[in-house]
């Protein structure tokens, strides 16, 4: 018989770690277990419910994250698969690292690249905008020739994603502190009001 896959869309970014490991684990104890992720789809197979844990843990570079993948699996962790820069495990043990602050210096990696995306974008959303202010110096004629509505949507599309970029940034380093103060991730974070998450 053959085993139904269900693709979810993945409403949840990478920047939130604590709240996906906690969905994905939630999918596996309703029959649901991970089998492959990209940037807009989680692809899920159906299986046995069970309790197990899944981990995201941060590809430092690419010579050495498959290393990485290799260690984990000595220690017991399932390697599921890769998205960007998360590398997603599952196992029945609690955590990949023994302490929290050596997962805190991996995190930093996760930090960096946040703060590559907003600056990129940041950039991209100053020459959108420069080049709005030299097409449409005129904002009444821009309005009469129906312009301004698809103009205003875009600016709040920019502005939107420019706000959820910055608080990536801090979310990020929230977790990073909490790791160098000793204290593991929360994994059973409710996930459901980080829901839609650019």
């Amino acid at each position: 018989m053959k085993k139904k896959i269900k693709r979810k869309f993945r409403s949840l970014n990478q920047w939130h770690v604590e709240e996906y490991e906690s969905w994905l684990t939630d999918m596996a104890k309703q029959g649901w277990k991970l089998i492959k992720i990209n940037s807009l789809w989680a692809t899920f197979e159906q299986c046995e419910p069970e309790t197990i844990n899944y981990r995201i843990d941060i590809k430092e570079n690419n010579s050495t994250y498959k290393d990485k993948i290799e260690l984990f699996k000595q220690e017991g962790w399932e390697y599921v698969d890769r998205s960007d820069v998360i590398l997603i495990f599952r196992g029945k043990m609690e955590e990949l690292y023994a302490e929290p602050k050596e997962q805190a210096k991996v995190f930093n990696r996760l930090k960096k690249k946040a703060i590559t995306n907003t600056v990129s974008f940041a950039v991209v959303t100053i020459i959108y905008f420069l080049n709005l202010f030299l097409i449409y110096r005129n904002p009444v004629t821009s309005y009469l020739n129906n312009n301004m509505v698809f103009i205003f949507c875009i600016s709040l599309f920019f502005f939107i994603l420019s706000l959820n970029m910055i608080a990536n940034v801090f979310h990020t380093q929230k977790l990073i502190n909490k790791l160098r103060s000793g204290v593991f991730l929360n994994h059973r974070t409710n996930y459901k009001k980080k829901k839609v998450s650019i």
